[in-house]
């Protein structure tokens, strides 16, 4: 259960892009939609001038403090943390696009990271699947994100050692997480794929006319799967909205 949206926003046009972004999926779950500027010292005038907060700044909540701890120490568990980033992410990003991976990696709740791009004619969702502990978590999360958009869902998993097929028999976590959207959306639209690309090529590529990019927590101390070093590369070439899935 979803307690708020918290969106970090900033005035530049990504943290626009990612307000908009939480209202509408706030408003479909009937919570609250909360939005927080980090009013960090030392900020010079030319940066104020630039993020300068648009009209509605009266309904933003002002936090003191240090990016990103201030920003993750206003979440509360059950949040969902919604940030804006350069379409670039953390090479070209402003101050939400800079972070986005330290929060990302950071933070204890879901953490959706939203780029500067239009995504009004794409359709269908990918959720990367690691490992069987959180392949239902994930699922959940990204079948949820489907029937709300009326849209497809495409499991995929990678295994690079070499491509297996469920079909094989092999105990692949993404067999799980199919058992899971079906059970619990059985009108959903699923495919299941498994590919021997590394991690992050194959979700990139599998999420560029995608309207989202479902992710885990990953499983840390180990960059095969969705966490590290695998996760630092989706977002830094982020080309749809991802949301990653920690319960």
């Amino acid at each position: 259960m979803v307690g708020r949206y918290v969106v970090g926003v900033d005035g530049t046009r990504p943290s626009h892009i990612a307000r908009a972004w939480a209202e509408v999926r706030a408003a479909h779950r009937g919570v609250e939609c909360v939005s927080i500027h980090v009013d960090q010292p030392g900020t010079d005038e030319s940066t104020a001038e630039s993020h300068r907060l648009p009209e509605w700044a009266d309904a933003v909540v002002w936090a003191p403090g240090v990016m990103p701890g201030a920003l993750i120490g206003f979440v509360k568990p059950g949040d969902v943390l919604v940030i804006g980033t350069g379409k670039t992410g953390f090479i070209h990003g402003r101050v939400f696009g800079s972070l986005s991976i330290q929060i990302a990696t950071l933070a204890s709740s879901d953490v959706a990271v939203i780029p500067d791009l239009d995504v009004r004619f794409r359709s269908g969702v990918v959720a990367g699947i690691d490992r069987h502990d959180t392949a239902g978590l994930i699922a959940r999360s990204a079948a949820e994100e489907s029937a709300r958009l009326g849209a497809p869902l495409q499991l995929l998993q990678s295994e690079p050692a070499a491509a297996r097929r469920i079909s094989d028999g092999v105990d692949l976590a993404v067999a799980e997480a199919e058992l899971t959207v079906r059970a619990g959306w059985p009108e959903l639209e699923v495919r299941t794929r498994v590919v021997a690309r590394p991690a992050a090529e194959a979700l990139l590529d599998a999420a560029r006319n995608a309207a989202l990019l479902v992710l885990g927590p990953g499983n840390p101390g180990d960059e095969a799967r969705l966490t590290g070093r695998v996760l630092h590369d989706v977002l830094i070439n982020v080309n749809a909205p991802v949301l990653i899935a920690r319960g």
